[in-house]
């Protein structure tokens, strides 16, 4: 099977594990867990070669990768996430909170771009954390992972400066892919 299809099919396990949650059927959820764990766990072996083959062309070239910064509170998610656009040729740094993401991006000079859920735990939900970031330079640009039931409606996001609204559960990794090539361009 084909990374795009292993990807396809890991995405549907975690939305069905999502709405199984929702729905209460916590073993149910926990095996599409897993399921799709396994899925992501059998596409890492061909995504770091695929990675390193990409990370050697664009050396020998010498043209700068675009740096994504990706902040959410779910591990799995950010690893899911962080797979699959180091799989598309991008740098990945990621961020399991707000204050986390702030101190990355002070470290940091070249990203291009910042994905942040919207809903993330205390205070710092992802437009408190673009907030900060803009404080620290104007100019960011930041695309919002929004699941239904978030208090901020798309429009909000794109009035506090949101380049991009993409939904949650993500309904294909690679126009999430594509999306971020777009805007980086």
């Amino acid at each position: 099977m084909d990374h795009a299809a292993l990807t396809r099919e890991a995405c549907e396990l975690l939305r069905t594990a999502t709405t199984l949650r929702q729905e209460g059927h916590w073993s149910e959820s926990v095996d599409a867990l897993g399921r799709a764990t396994a899925l992501i766990r059998q596409m890492t072996d061909a995504m770091d070669a695929r990675r390193r083959e990409i990370t050697e062309r664009v050396e020998m070239c010498g043209v700068p990768r675009p740096v994504v910064l990706v902040v959410d509170d779910e591990g799995g998610v950010l690893r899911f996430l962080t797979r699959v656009l180091v799989h598309a040729g991008f740098d990945v740094l990621s961020a399991t909170s707000g204050p986390e993401a702030v101190t990355r991006y002070r470290a940091w000079t070249n990203i291009g771009l910042v994905l942040i859920d919207v809903q993330m735990p205390d205070l710092w939900d992802g437009p408190r954390t673009f907030a900060e970031l803009k404080r620290i330079a104007p100019h960011v640009r930041a695309v919002f992972m929004s699941g239904s039931g978030d208090r901020y409606s798309a429009r909000d996001l794109r009035e506090l400066g949101a380049v991009r609204v993409i939904p949650k559960p993500f309904p294909d990794p690679e126009e999430l892919v594509s999306a971020l090539r777009t805007l980086l361009r």
